[in-house]
């Protein structure tokens, strides 16, 4: 199992290399609204 967190882990650093950490808030922020927005709808 440990094998595989740290094959995870190397594909999350790849995968959001060069994205700054206010960007990722940012990207939560909004979806986290969009789901709400969506919930309101049902």
């Amino acid at each position: 199992m440990d094998d595989l967190t740290v094959r995870a882990e190397k594909l999350r650093e790849q995968m959001l290399e060069g994205i700054s950490d206010d960007d990722i808030e940012t990207t939560v922020r909004v979806f986290n609204k969009i789901l709400e927005n969506a919930e309101k709808q049902k």
